[in-house]
């Protein structure tokens, strides 16, 4: 079943915005839109207080958030075999109308992981006697044709239910092996551990081995990645489909064996005709890869020793795209290297370095089509809990990150804003006003974000420097009366009246008249999903056996 809204949104994404606001406008209004996106945890919002006690309000400015400042959108687990199989795609489905309500695209994460804990009991290999908690059966002893099968008709249910909603797909994710711990090379490490890797016949090149992880697809299935991608082809003609993979995004230093493989896992792919749109690069990282080492790296010339990550990661990029395989980063994120790490001024600006490097990176390739972190404000996820490794804080408000990028995705935000106003302090304009242009005042959003416009946004977010009081003197009634006469004249703007007598008065203007747009919209999608939750979970007592996928 494909549970619907009861609320339509209040805006749409062609409605015009402030065009200094938002990152998705900023990406969507480039000469090659780019698709700018973020991933939500549905545990999070069935219960918010799960990570760091947050409260309903909370959540509602969290929701808001994303759809204000985000074209793309991924499910960070719902989509995912065990949690469709176990909640009837409740969860994938919630966020991806949460998305479609909202002009966001979806992308589909992950269809094929050979991770056990990922799958059903039916199809995870490690559901065996003494069962594991999360297991409630004790998976069968497959024939390779019985698991052919099964593979088949899962991406089929999966791929055709989703067929025109989705953009991407990630269609396999974190197949190739992890060599490079304690050992020099995978050779040496499969001879040490035959239980977790080997080497693939299939995919293996003239350049580079590949070892894949063994799982409950490989060996037994030698070619289960191709038939992944040609079997969701079937079904879905239109969303990319991308093969999804970490540590491997630096073509040198001590990613460079994953990362030779992983391109040589593709580079077969695409020879063979598979039908593969684009490799997605994890890409979590921390403030360490300010200083990433090669450790000797490559002897060609083309990857020197002494390459910077960022040059490392252009180099792999390029690979990619001397192919015809497009580059997405699909889970990005810079943390602290430690919870015990302080957060400071270098800390701030070396992450905000690393985001508008790796954002320039995709920028200037045409083949890298897609920019998503894996989630997006701090205190928002268990995995990053304390280690500050997204665009906005705790009080849902930009980094330093924020501006950075926005600074190398609008050029109307990059002159607005004016970085040789005041470097020392990230160029805001309300330290140095005399920096804007003739017809423009500095108008302070927060710390980090502050810009030469016409007049203030209507956004009641916005700490407004307009200089008012210095240009009227007299009573609060005098002033208001003065200044409402010549912003109708010179602003015309309703709001800035409104705004205006409520700062001057003192009286902070009616709360309830301003317009909250997405928080409104999400306010009420949120409140609608309990009885969206408590119909799944009726269905989900209903199920018996293993449904579609039944042998």
């Amino acid at each position: 079943y494909t549970p619907s809204l009861t609320v339509a949104p209040t805006f749409a994404p062609t409605e015009a915005r402030d065009p200094y606001m938002t990152l998705r406008d900023a990406a969507s209004n480039m000469s090659t839109p780019l698709p700018f996106g973020c991933v939500i945890n549905y545990a999070f919002i069935d219960n918010p207080a799960k990570v760091n006690d947050h409260t309903e309000e909370d959540l509602e400015l969290y929701l808001a958030l994303a759809a204000k400042q985000y074209n793309w959108l991924t499910e960070e687990n719902g989509c995912k075999w065990r949690y469709s199989w176990q909640h009837d795609r409740y969860r994938c489905v919630y966020m991806l109308e949460f998305a479609e309500s909202h002009g966001m695209d979806f992308r589909g994460h992950a269809l094929v992981w050979g991770k056990a804990a990922s799958n059903p009991d039916f199809f995870d290999e490690e559901c065996v006697e003494p069962l594991p908690g999360r297991c409630k059966s004790v998976v069968p002893d497959y024939t390779v044709d019985q698991k052919y099968k099964i593979m088949k008709d899962h991406v089929k249910n999966e791929s055709e239910f989703y067929a025109g909603r989705l953009a991407a797909w990630d269609v396999v994710n974190e197949a190739v092996c992890d060599c490079w711990l304690s050992f020099s090379s995978c050779e040496e490490f499969v001879a040490a551990n035959p239980d977790k890797c080997g080497k693939s016949d299939r995919y293996s090149g003239d350049e580079y081995d590949v070892y894949l992880k063994k799982n409950i697809y490989w060996p037994d299935m030698p070619d289960y990645i191709g038939v992944a991608f040609t079997e969701t082809k079937k079904y879905d003609t239109t969303a990319s489909l991308g093969y999804n993979e970490y540590k491997f995004e630096a073509s040198t230093g001590w990613q460079k064996e994953k990362s030779d493989m992983t391109y040589q896992l593709i580079k077969s792919l695409v020879n063979e005709g598979v039908p593969i749109d684009y490799v997605g690069s994890q890409t979590h990282i921390d403030l360490g890869y300010m200083t990433y080492e090669t450790g000797g790296g490559s002897t060609s010339t083309d990857f020197p020793s002494d390459i910077s990550y960022l040059e490392s990661v252009k180099a792999n990029m390029d690979r990619y795209a001397a192919i015809g395989v497009d580059w997405h980063f699909t889970e990005l994120t810079i943390a602290l290297e430690t919870t015990e790490d302080d957060f400071d001024a270098t800390a701030e600006a070396n992450q905000a370095f690393l985001y508008k490097g790796l954002l320039d990176l995709c920028l200037a390739e045409t083949k890298c089509t897609s920019f998503q972190t894996w989630g997006f404000v701090d205190g928002w996820t268990n995995a990053y809990n304390g280690l500050k490794a997204y665009p906005f804080d705790t009080n849902y408000e930009g980094k330093q990150s924020f501006v950075e990028m926005m600074s190398s995705m609008d050029p109307v935000y990059e002159k607005t804003y004016n970085p040789s106003c005041s470097v020392e302090s990230f160029g805001k304009c309300s330290v140095d006003a005399d920096c804007c242009e003739s017809g423009e005042s500095c108008f302070k959003k927060n710390d980090h974000y502050s810009q030469c416009r016409p007049s203030c946004p209507d956004n009641a977010d916005w700490d407004c420097y307009t200089g008012i009081e210095t240009i009227f003197s007299g009573s609060p009634t005098e002033i208001a009366a003065a200044g409402a006469a010549l912003l109708v004249t010179v602003f015309g703007g309703a709001f800035a009246l409104k705004q205006l007598v409520a700062d001057c008065m003192k009286t902070g203007g009616d709360e309830d008249e301003i317009d909250l747009t997405s928080a409104d919209s999400n306010a009420m999608f949120f409140r609608n999903h309990n009885a969206f939750e408590d119909e799944a979970r009726e269905k989900e007592k209903e199920k018996d056996g293993i449904g579609d996928n039944k042998l």
